[in-house]
Parts: C-alpha cells; structure tokens; sequence
C-alpha cells in the first residue's frame, strides 16, 4: 500500500463517528440469529427454569462464527460506507478547485472567444443598420404608392359623381326635349 493511502484511511479512522461496541453489535446479532431461544421461551409451558431449560436446549447448534463473521460484514460495510461517503465529499470539495485551475489556465483561448464574439456582434450589428434602411426605404415606398392609389381613388370618386351628374341632366334634357317635341309632327317647339 502506498503511504498516501495509509493516510487516507487514517485521517477517516479520527474523524469518524463513534460506532456501536463490537461485542454489543456482537450479541444483538447472535439473538437476531439465534431468535428460536425466544419463542421457544414464551411458548414453553412451565415455571421459568423449565422454560429456559427448553429455549437453551432449543439452540441446538450455536454458530459462533457464522454470527462473527456477520457481524465483521457489518462492520466492514459500514467502514465501506463511510469511506466512500468520504471520498465523495473530498471529490465534491475538490471540483470547485479543479474548476478554478481550469479556468485560469484557459483565459487565453477564452480572450481569443471573446474576440470573435466581438467580430460577430459587429457585423450583426451592421446587418442590422442595414435592415433597418432597407425597411425604411420599404416603408417609403409603400406609402407613396399609398399616397397614388388615394389619390387615384378620389380622383375616380369625382369622376363617378360628374358621371352622375351629367347622366341625371342628360335625363332632365331628354325629358324636356320629348316635352317640346310634338310627337305627330315631329317638329320641335321653341320653350
């Protein structure tokens, strides 16, 4: 093992919670395995000795080492647990570091970025000079031709009412003239 490791593992070690007593986590696991002692004790009928008698005799088999060795996994997962936690926490911390030695290694690719951003907002801003002339010329132009057909429209309303007016007094004539014509002579009369 290396000895950056070895530290490691021992600056986890210090700051670590206070765990649980081995032989307590010992014993609660041996009743959790062993839970016929138990059952067998509050199902026995009998005075206490007799019951304890039965449950003892119930364990048959007491599998010390299969308990020690369930309880050495806990153990060693909490470790685990506790470490990675750890080590991810330390990345976590870390990143905002690494983010800051990055950055300061890129200002010049970033000045090189800035520069030609600078370019580009240049010409769209010229683009846009353009446009808007453009538009305006448009807008020019659309409002004479606006302008024309108005006047062209008013133009054709005042033609419409003389239109008007000289077909109501040609009615009026052709009334009179009818009028002073003699129909059997043909011949006009002086009104």
């Amino acid at each position: 093992m290396s000895i950056k490791t070895v530290k490691a593992v021992l600056a986890f070690n210090e700051n670590q919670r206070i765990a649980p007593r081995f032989i307590l986590t010992y014993l609660l696991i041996w009743l959790v395995f062993h839970n016929q002692l138990f059952t067998t004790f509050l199902t026995t009928n009998g005075d206490p000795l007799t019951r304890a008698t039965a449950a003892l005799s119930s364990v048959a088999d007491n599998q010390y080492l299969v308990v020690l060795a369930i309880t050495c996994f806990f153990y060693m997962a909490r470790l685990g647990y506790y470490f990675l936690k750890n080590k991810t926490d330390a990345l976590l911390a870390g990143d905002d570091i690494v983010e800051l030695k990055v950055g300061s290694d890129q200002r010049v690719a970033k000045n090189e970025d800035i520069e030609r951003l600078l370019s580009m907002v240049t010409d769209l801003k010229s683009q846009l000079a353009a446009t808007k002339e453009r538009e305006q010329k448009a807008n020019g132009e659309k409002n004479l031709v606006i302008k024309k057909f108005l006047a062209l429209r008013t133009e054709l309303d005042e033609v419409t009412a003389e239109n008007i007016l000289l077909n109501k007094s040609n009615k009026a004539l052709k009334t009179r003239l009818v009028e002073n014509c003699d129909l059997e002579t043909g011949v006009l009369e002086p009104s």
